[in-house]
């Protein structure tokens, strides 16, 4: 038994000691994995800036160069709109002028006085 327990001391002693033998590698092995992995980062920002910031630039100069002609079709749209509505509402005035004088008419009809109204 007491081999056995100097045998269990001597494998613990010894994974500890290959451990520590082991440690800086281990070390070494992380800190590459992260410089690595930080490069690799570095390079796809550098490809990404590389290829979409053009395009984001493309993006607003063609925004920026369509303004004006989007503007000038709302006016015109706008105007075209607003010459209609003043077109519809003159019809409808002329539309209520002619009912009210046939309202009137009927009204002095049922008053009794057959009279005509002039335009």
């Amino acid at each position: 038994m007491l081999e056995t327990a100097s045998e269990v001391v001597s494998q613990i002693i010894d994974s500890i000691v290959q451990f520590f033998t082991d440690l800086p590698y281990k070390i070494g092995y992380a800190i590459g994995f992260v410089i690595g992995t930080l490069i690799e980062w570095g390079a796809n920002v550098i490809n990404w800036i590389t290829t979409n910031v053009p395009q984001m630039i493309d993006s607003i100069i063609k925004f920026f160069s369509e303004l004006p002609g989007k503007i000038w079709n709302w006016l015109v749209n706008t105007y075209n709109k607003l010459v209609e509505w003043g077109s519809q509402m003159l019809q409808k005035a002329g539309d209520s002028k002619q009912l009210y004088r046939q309202h009137c008419e009927v009204l002095l009809r049922i008053a009794g006085q057959d009279l005509e109204l002039a335009d």
